[in-house]
């Protein structure tokens, strides 16, 4: 009885185990065949900015099919770092990432809130608004290599943009 018992727990466990890995989050891209859905481009109003100042870059999300697509993100519009990765280099190739930003993308903690969804018709842009200030420690002057990117799980592969170069300047 009290063997049939475990056995029957330890078959619950196992079960519970593989169903979680199957619908947990996992953000990898599904692999196919299938050409990117989108592209990303990003820029700046200017390449140099003074040390403190608000580093704004835009991230132009462009759907390059011929049918709508459907993406979740956080919502509001100038939050993008809770939707992408951002890849922020000094010149010497040290990631800059905040600590902020590196925990919203930390597998080990578990976040809860909102997801929007948008559907982006065929040749359409969004365009978003990113605080690099928020997502980097761009605390020294010096150059910043900047590039994001994004899962695209209707193709199965990483979306990478353009690399950008920002200079921070002593005030």
């Amino acid at each position: 009885m009290v063997q049939k018992l475990c056995k029957s727990i330890l078959f619950l466990v196992t079960c519970l185990y593989a169903v979680a890995n199957v619908t947990g989050q996992n953000t990898a891209p599904i692999p196919t065949t299938q050409p990117p859905s989108f592209t990303l481009t990003i820029k700046t109003p200017s390449r140099a900015f003074r040390l403190g100042e608000d580093v704004l870059l835009y991230l132009v999300f462009t759907n390059t099919t011929d049918h709508d697509i459907y993406f979740t993100r956080a919502p509001g519009y100038n939050n993008p770092e809770f939707s992408y990765h951002f890849s922020i280099l000094n010149e010497k190739g040290e990631n800059k990432e905040s600590r902020y930003s590196a925990s919203i993308h930390d597998p080990s903690v578990l976040h809860h809130g909102s997801q929007a969804m948008d559907i982006l018709k065929p040749g359409a842009d969004l365009e978003m608004k990113a605080h690099l200030n928020r997502i980097a420690d761009l605390d020294k002057p010096g150059h910043y290599t900047v590039q994001i990117s994004r899962n695209d799980r209707a193709s199965g592969r990483m979306i990478t943009s353009n690399k950008i170069v920002v200079d921070i300047v002593d005030k």
